[in-house]
């Protein structure tokens, strides 16, 4: 019982950093090993360019690199691919931010030369902001907007198929013209 009360003794120091004891340091010492042989260390495995990341098994892409998920994979899978596409260009770190489009998705960036960097096509200047024409718009595109890991869904309008197609893919929000291929079909097919 003596030594649960210092492992709780030890661990409410270790959690204030303003806390003091009156413990003897040979005690602290002696619970230590204790507190070491208890901790639970987890390694997080993470994948290369071009393995598959996300979906089911949660799969993480190294640092510099995204998981770009998959219409193919509704489970929300997709591989990993590099962020930055001219590694060459140094831009400098002044801080005006811009709303820039890369593969389906609006992200912000730090600068004009940080989205070019990344091989976005700069929309505007400031932050990404959802576009109020999408919903029921059967010209829209579905876009993502920044890079969370949330899985999104919702249909568009195929022009050249002349049907309503589900789209998936992950950010944070997205411009989605349907929510339901019954409204896109009402919409759009006439």
């Amino acid at each position: 019982m003596r030594k649960f009360l210092l492992l709780l003794s030890v661990l409410f120091v270790f959690g204030c950093e303003s806390a003091k004891t009156d413990l003897p340091k040979e005690e602290i010492q002696e619970v230590l090993p204790i507190l070491n042989d208890q901790a639970e260390l987890k390694n997080i495995e993470t994948v290369g360019v071009g393995a598959m990341c996300g979906g089911i098994a949660g799969l993480i892409c190294k640092v510099g690199l995204t998981c770009k998920i998959s219409a193919q994979h509704p489970d929300a899978s997709g591989t990993c691919q590099e962020l930055v596409t001219q590694k060459e260009l140094i831009c400098p770190t002044e801080r005006i931010p811009v709303c820039g489009f890369k593969e389906g998705n609006k992200n912000g960036y730090l600068n004009e030369c940080e989205a070019v960097r990344h091989g976005a096509v700069v929309l505007n200047k400031g932050f990404c902001k959802t576009d109020e024409t999408v919903p029921g718009n059967c010209e829209a595109e579905f876009t993502t907007i920044g890079n969370c890991k949330t899985s999104l869904s919702g249909f568009v309008f195929n022009l050249e198929k002349n049907a309503c197609t589900k789209k998936f893919a992950s950010g944070c929000e997205a411009e989605v013209p349907f929510d339901s291929l019954e409204n896109c079909q009402t919409a759009c097919l006439k």
